[in-house]
């Protein structure tokens, strides 16, 4: 795995100073969740970037806008250079739907109990043209075997696979319309641990053998330093730290960071920490966010979140007097 970090020019996917708020209440009483802050990323060529962080993070309202299911309240999404919010600003291209692909978190929702396999596969075949007549079976067979599926499961219905079964159905959806890049949100969560690992290195292989980029939406610490190049860590929102899996969950510098590698199980570890030091951490957590004394809403005044290079590709954004000079910035986020 490499830190390299791409250009906004040489990502296969990037986003820059992404802003989502849910306007929430009724008539006279207003108020906003604001979502995402800010969120600037690159995707490169056959690169597998994991985001993580806890439910409610942001993580996925992230997929869903880069899916194009949810539009941004500002911000920007490019796609090979090109900014596709301002080019298609209603809906989404069938060209762009070619190019970028979501598998879901629920293989057992995302499939249509009624229709064979055969059918998951067929109309994104036969929709972006990519196999027709005599050759629309032997495509379907060639995509399941990709998948490490058997061409005589296309005959079967979801409910007779078993749940990895159904994500490799999913996944081999999204290929079949041979995009650059494909969302993939929390795709191991709803499975046992034991068909997990197949499932990462399925994506790990498609990245590696395609050229596939990944981004890879999880809140386990331990499935992104197995399978990710890159780490980002969200928290309410923000992008907090980012860099090598490796070297974020080897040395981890926000706080938030370190709670949650804290929290994944290491038998290197000497010893846990106690219930008094994971409430300091958490202490910590909002003043690195917000400030002394201050809160989301209210951010302590004065103070301005700063990103400080690490080195190595490695970054962490820290709230500071905004008179504070950073120890290094700039570089893709």
């Amino acid at each position: 795995m490499t830190a390299t970090t791409p250009t906004a020019r040489s990502a296969a996917l990037s986003v820059r100073d992404l802003v989502k708020d849910f306007p929430q209440g009724g008539l006279f009483s207003r108020r906003v969740v604001h979502a995402l802050r800010d969120v600037s990323f690159d995707l490169g060529h056959g690169e597998v970037v994991a985001l993580v962080g806890e439910s409610g993070s942001g993580k996925s309202t992230v997929a869903r806008i880069l899916a194009r299911l949810e539009r941004p309240t500002s911000g920007s999404v490019l796609l090979g250079g090109r900014d596709v919010l301002a080019a298609e600003p209603r809906r989404a291209s069938r060209a762009y739907r070619g190019q970028v692909q979501m598998v879901f978190q629920d293989p057992f929702g995302s499939l249509n109990p009624v229709h064979r396999v055969s059918h998951f596969l067929e109309r994104p075949l036969v929709i972006h043209g990519k196999a027709s007549g005599p050759g629309l079976r032997a495509g379907m067979r060639e995509l399941m075997s990709d998948v490490g599926l058997t061409a005589d499961m296309l005959d079967v219905h979801p409910h007779q696979l078993s749940g990895g079964q159904r994500q490799r159905v999913a996944i081999a959806r999204a290929l079949a319309v041979e995009p650059s890049v494909i969302l993939a949100d929390e795709p191991t969560s709803m499975l046992d641990v034991s068909v997990r690992i197949g499932v990462l290195n399925l994506m790990r292989r498609l990245c590696d053998e395609r050229g596939i980029s990944i981004l890879y939406i999880t809140h386990d610490l331990a499935s992104a330093r197995y399978v990710a190049d890159r780490t980002l860590v969200m928290y309410q929102g923000h992008l907090v730290e980012g860099g090598d899996s490796l070297d974020v969950m080897a040395s981890p510098t926000h706080p938030y960071t370190r709670l949650l590698v804290s929290a994944v199980p290491d038998p290197r570890r000497r010893r846990s920490l106690g219930p008094d030091e994971r409430a300091e951490l958490r202490a910590a957590v909002q003043i690195a966010m917000y400030g002394p004394r201050g809160t989301a809403d209210q951010p302590a005044p004065n103070t301005a979140l700063v990103r400080n290079d690490l080195g190595g590709g490695h970054w962490v954004r820290l709230r500071v007097p905004a008179d504070a000079t950073p120890t290094t910035t700039g570089g893709p986020r």
